[in-house]
């Protein structure tokens, strides 16, 4: 496994996983979060928002 992160290959391949991973998240869980934001006060998105844009 030492040996995965060592290859250039290996580390693109990890970034395009978590790209992958971020792009899911995105649309599957912050929808379903915004649904909810009577309940909860605060969503996913705001606090990517807040992180990203300073809000």
């Amino acid at each position: 496994m030492a040996k995965f992160y060592k290859l250039p290959l290996g580390c693109l391949t990890l970034i395009l996983l978590v790209i992958a991973v971020w792009v899911a998240i995105q649309f599957i869980f912050i929808p379903a979060a915004e649904r909810d934001v009577r309940r909860n006060g605060h969503t996913l998105k705001d606090y990517t928002d807040r992180l990203f844009h300073g809000r």
